[in-house]
């Protein structure tokens, strides 16, 4: 009985919880149509902002729909006026080596650093897995008043930290020449 009824309110208060959110939405306006947006981890330019949902056009071109009640329940992120950008750092890795290990420690230099933001939360992705070695890449976030000089110097920094931490890093990292600028 107790699960119909969690159900059933579930049914009935997610939608109003959504329509009120989607009203306030409406009359506060804190991000509008093309704005590039963070909101509980996702990432994206706003498409259509609906009465119960917005949909996010995210950077791999897909449609997201995101529940109007996350914009006052989670942070919101108007990455278009905030003026940051994205650094992408590509290392290469052996295939021997511990995975999680090495996610906790490029997450304990990127917090050591403090022109990396904390939020949008970086991103750790495996591009490639080879015969010998593993490539990835790395996606913080700086101000954009601070993406010469961590452009500059973050990935030997980081290099650096890893060996200290005795993670063999291949011979085939380097920073990935497209930038992505995505507010100014």
């Amino acid at each position: 009985m107790n699960s119909l009824l969690t159900k059933l309110k579930t049914k009935v208060y997610k939608p109003l919880i959504d329509s009120c959110s989607g009203l306030a939405l409406s009359i506060l306006n804190p991000f509008k149509k093309g704005d590039f947006i963070e909101i509980d981890g996702q990432l994206g330019s706003v498409e259509n902002r609906g009465i119960r949902r917005t949909a996010i056009k995210t950077p791999d071109g897909s449609i997201s729909t995101v529940s109007n009640s996350k914009f006052y329940f989670k942070q919101l992120h108007n990455l278009s006026s905030e003026n940051i950008i994205r650094l992408d750092i590509k290392i290469t890795v052996t295939l021997e080596t511990d995975m999680s290990r090495l996610k906790s420690h490029i997450i304990e230099f990127l917090n050591s650093n403090t022109q990396i933001l904390s939020s949008p939360k970086p991103q750790i992705q495996v591009t490639k897995i080879q015969k010998e070695h593993i490539d990835l890449v790395i996606k913080p976030w700086c101000l954009l008043d601070d993406f010469l000089e961590l452009d500059t110097r973050l990935e030997g920094l980081l290099i650096k930290h890893l060996e200290r931490k005795s993670i063999e890093i291949g011979s085939n990292h380097s920073i990935i020449p497209e930038r992505k600028l995505m507010a100014s």
